[in-house]
């Protein structure tokens, strides 16, 4: 008997993909994760890009640039690359 190993074989990409689609399909986060937890996080995000974009003088080409490289790892599923390499929160 063998196995096929090539199918067994997972890529980042893909992986990515498949939290992604979790994680817009699956409501169990939202269940689980309180509004006002979920609003400070959010709000203490916006608070860093917006520093960001002060500190570094970000011009709105740059940030729609920006914007649109985020978008594309999500679409591509390249969330647990990004996560790898910026640090996971805890």
């Amino acid at each position: 008997m063998s196995i096929d190993h090539a199918t067994d074989t997972a890529t980042a990409a893909a992986s990515g993909t498949n939290a992604t689609q979790r994680l817009t399909s699956d409501n169990q986060f939202a269940a689980s994760t309180r509004p006002r937890r979920v609003n400070a996080a959010a709000r203490q995000v916006f608070s860093g890009i917006h520093q960001t974009i002060r500190e570094c003088e970000v011009t709105y080409d740059a940030y729609n640039s920006l914007k649109a490289w985020l978008i594309n790892v999500g679409q591509t599923g390249e969330w647990p690359l990004f996560h790898e390499v910026g640090g996971e929160p805890s």
